[in-house]
């Protein structure tokens, strides 16, 4: 492989983990976000707790 090559493949490596920190930060955000709404659904039903 010539430097140059070997170069653009570092690149393509960091840019590929980068982009799947991103997408495993976005999920787990997703997925919190989506559990506190149910909770506040079913804690929260109608203006008073839902007991």
């Amino acid at each position: 492989m010539e430097p140059f090559e070997n170069e653009q493949y570092k690149k393509a490596q960091k840019k590929v983990k980068e982009l799947k920190g991103f997408y495993s930060h976005l999920t787990v955000y997703i997925v919190i976000n989506l559990v506190l709404l149910g909770l506040q659904l079913l804690v929260f039903q109608n203006g008073t707790l839902g007991f």
